[in-house]
C-alpha cells in the first residue's frame, strides 16, 4: 500500500487530524562552522554545490544567498564534535575557497535562511534536479527581465529547493513569471507560497499536476469521505 507517512505529511491536513505526536530529540550539536562560498555567476555556484556534493565532506546544510543586489554567496554549515567540524570547514577551503566565519553564526545564518520576499509579493517555492542549479537561476532571471522585476533568492541549494521573492503587485505579471517558471522547470515544480488575495485569485497555486489528479480525489475520498478535513486546501480542490 501507500507509504502513509509521506502520504499525510504531503497532504496538508486534508487526510488526517493530528491527535497525538512523539517526537525523536537528538543532543544540540558540540560544535558547529560557517563557511562562506563568494559567488560571482550562477554557474560558479553550480559548480561549488556540485564540489561539495561530490566530495566526503558532510555538511549539515548548504544555503545560498542570492538577493537582487549586493554581494552573493553560498553557506555551509558543518555541525559534530570540535576536531570533526574544524577538519570539514578546512576541506571545504580547499575545494571551493570557503572562509570560515567566526562568531557570526547567528546573523549570517539567519540572513541567508529568511524568505526572500515582502508582504504585498509575490513569493515562489521552484524544486528542480540540483544538477540542474546553474539553467534554474538563468530561467529565473530570464522571466524577471522579461517582466521587469528584479529577484531575491535563497534556498537548500544541495536539496533542490530554492524560494524566490519577486516585487510584483499586478496580476499579468505575476501569472506571466509563474507561467515562464514552469515552462521552464520541466523536472521539477514551481508553488506559489505568499502572494496577496488579488493576485492568488489570478494564479494556479499548486501548477498542473497531469493524470494523478483523479487518483488524488479517490484517496482523499478513501480517508475523508466527509470533506471535513481541511477542505479545498489542496490541488483541484481537494
Amino acid at each position: 500500500g501507500y507509504d502513509l507517512g509521506k502520504l499525510f505529511t504531503g497532504s496538508l491536513g486534508t487526510l488526517g487530524v493530528i491527535v497525538q505526536a512523539t517526537f525523536r530529540l537528538h543532543p544540540r550539536p558540540v560544535a558547529r562552522r560557517l563557511v562562506e562560498i563568494a559567488v560571482d555567476s550562477v554557474d560558479a555556484a553550480g559548480a561549488a554545490v556540485l564540489r561539495l556534493m561530490g566530495s566526503t565532506l558532510v555538511p549539515a546544510a548548504v544555503e545560498m544567498d542570492w538577493p537582487d543586489e549586493g554581494p552573493r554567496r553560498i553557506l555551509v554549515l558543518f555541525e559534530g564534535i570540535e576536531q570533526g567540524v574544524e577538519a570539514q570547514a578546512a576541506g571545504a577551503g580547499d575545494l571551493v575557497g570557503a572562509t570560515v566565519l567566526e562568531d557570526t553564526f547567528y546573523g549570517r545564518w539567519t540572513a541567508a535562511t529568511t524568505q526572500p520576499w515582502q508582504s504585498g509579493g509575490l513569493g515562489l517555492k521552484v524544486t528542480y534536479l540540483p544538477a540542474e542549479l546553474p539553467a534554474v537561476m538563468h530561467s529565473i532571471a530570464q522571466a524577471a527581465a522579461r517582466w521587469g522585476v528584479r529577484p531575491g533568492i535563497r534556498g537548500s541549494v544541495a536539496n533542490g529547493v530554492l524560494y524566490v521573492g519577486f516585487p510584483v503587485d499586478a496580476p499579468e505579471v505575476a501569472t506571466g513569471i509563474v507561467g515562464d517558471l514552469r515552462a521552464a522547470v520541466r523536472e521539477g515544480s514551481v508553488v506559489v507560497q505568499s502572494a496577496p488575495a488579488r493576485l492568488r485569485a489570478e494564479l494556479e497555486v499548486w501548477g498542473p499536476v497531469g493524470s494523478s489528479l483523479d487518483l488524488m480525489r479517490r484517496v482523499k475520498h478513501q480517508f475523508d469521505p466527509g470533506r471535513v478535513l481541511n477542505p479545498g486546501r489542496f490541488v483541484g480542490g481537494i
